[in-house]
């Protein structure tokens, strides 16, 4: 039986030192090229698009565009926005991006309007209370469909004998529902769906009409969204993780061709998922009458110039057989 000699296993080093200098080689190239096409985009095409669909409902197709990106995120740190702290302290902690950012505008209209007469309600206090008389008026605000939102009630008792006494707002608790919808096309292109968002309040202490006149409460009514600005940021920075990786696919050498499933343990890109490099691949599989094994040092995700596939790696593979027999080819392996 052939063994490994020292020899060969000086080739494997070397070919490992070889590939590392190959990846810095390329990987420099490639930010040159990116950085050279970000330079020759037209911002225009790439700029978020908003429309209304309704008062209370806007429609943003986003796009990854940097520029828009950090504009929006300038603009909320600029406003104190609490939701972009809280999310930079949870990075901090837990590591990670901000990729996506949001921030809808609503207003509810203050205006004085004519309290219908049939609204008021009016009360005789006993004879010891001072207030004597009590009027309460419904205090309402207009929605985005022209139906009123229950904002209080205003307690008339003019014969008070304090000014303050005589006039009391109490305001009716509102909640407010933010409410966002992501979609994709069906091809999983996020740039073909886009972003959904709605605005409403609610009084869940004041009761309103229904179409037949019954009071209910918890009704829900649609508040006017002045502005809505969404951004997205294309994740390009790059870095080394620790990733374990089970591969399926074949290796094909001097001595053997044979399926095989590999595992990898380090990969280089922008997610655990969106890899462009796989390294330290150690494969196993067989032959109609041998069992086979590979070791790849590094492969390149050749699925970034593909039309069909996403995910396919391309490396070179030192391979042994159950004979002790050693050999050389590659491997093509799609990841999962």
């Amino acid at each position: 039986m052939e063994k490994i000699s020292i020899w060969d296993i000086t080739k494997i080093i070397a070919a490992v030192a070889i590939a590392g200098f190959l990846w810095v080689q390329v990987n420099a190239i490639g930010d040159g090229i990116d950085r050279w096409l970000n330079k020759t985009s037209v911002p225009a095409i790439t700029e978020t698009q908003i429309s209304r669909i309704a008062a209370d409902i806007m429609h943003a197709q986003v796009v990854a565009n940097k520029a828009q990106f950090q504009e929006l995120q300038e603009k909320m740190a600029e406003t104190d926005s609490r939701a972009l702290e809280a999310a930079k302290e949870l990075i901090k902690e837990q590591g990670g991006q901000i990729s996506e950012l949001g921030r809808v505008v609503g207003r509810l209209e203050s205006k004085i309007i004519e309290v219908e007469a049939d609204s008021i309600q009016r009360f005789k206090a006993p004879a010891d209370d001072p207030r004597k008389e009590l009027e309460i008026v419904p205090a309402d605000r207009p929605a985005a469909n022209g139906r009123m939102i229950p904002a209080g009630n205003m307690y008339v008792s003019p014969n008070m004998p304090k000014l303050k006494d005589r006039y009391v707002y109490t305001p009716a608790p509102l909640d407010f529902y933010f409410d966002i919808v992501h979609t994709q096309s069906p091809d999983g292109d996020y740039n073909k769906g886009g972003v959904t968002v709605s605005m409403a309040v609610e009084s869940p202490t004041m009761p309103t009409k229904d179409k037949r006149g019954n009071y209910v409460y918890g009704e829900k009514f649609p508040v006017k969204i002045n502005s809505f600005e969404y951004a997205r940021t294309p994740i390009t920075k790059k870095s080394w993780m620790f990733n374990p990786r089970i591969g399926l696919g074949g290796a094909l050498t001097n001595e053997f061709f044979a399926p095989q499933l590999d595992v990898s343990f380090w990969s280089y890109g922008t997610t655990k998922i969106d890899m462009d490099w796989r390294f330290v691949n150690i494969g196993m599989g067989g032959t109609t009458d041998k069992f086979v094994a590979t070791f790849v040092p590094v492969s390149y995700n050749i699925g970034k110039f593909l039309p069909v596939v996403e995910n396919i790696f391309l490396g070179p593979a030192f391979g042994v057989d159950s004979d002790s027999k050693t050999s050389y080819g590659g491997t093509l392996m799609v990841p999962f």
